[in-house]
């Protein structure tokens, strides 16, 4: 997210949808709790569909650059947006959490965790990544906060 514009992203996500596919990492980030020594919850997470947002929809063009992952303002129809590089915002439709048999509305995956905040993590940045999961991971040109793109 943090290397291309969300049409970038939106294009990769659909061109390796069958293979290597489009993943990422996200972080679960209590604000209610400040002890810095607890593990953060990390979550890998395939992406089964995305959409661009059209600058129109949004209060804010270019939108601020962060790493949270916030809800669409439209409670029945959006999912959750991540502002790409140039502050454009991809909004993920569909995602399936490592584990789970299959993919479900990217809102579901907020509503897991209310009062909570979704960020997401870099590759290279293997100090939130639990260990045993850093070495897996595939390299490819995705645009997922995996593989940097």
């Amino acid at each position: 997210f943090w290397k291309d514009t969300a049409t970038q992203c939106h294009n990769k996500m659909r061109g390796f949808s069958d293979w290597p596919q489009t993943y990422f990492y996200l972080k679960v980030v209590d604000p209610e709790k400040h002890d810095n020594d607890q593990e953060p919850t990390i979550l890998k997470v395939k992406v089964t569909e995305t959409r661009v947002v059209p600058p129109d929809e949004l209060e804010e063009f270019p939108a601020p650059l962060t790493r949270d992952i916030v809800l669409g303002p439209n409670k029945k129809k959006d999912g959750l947006r991540v502002v790409c590089l140039d502050g454009s915002v991809l909004e993920l439709r569909r995602v399936q959490p490592a584990g789970k048999a299959k993919p479900f509305g990217a809102r579901d995956l907020q509503n897991g965790y209310p009062r909570q905040i979704l960020q997401w993590i870099e590759q290279t940045d293997t100090t939130h990544v639990p260990a045993g999961t850093a070495s897996k991971k595939k390299k490819s040109t995705t645009t997922t906060a995996t593989t940097a793109s």
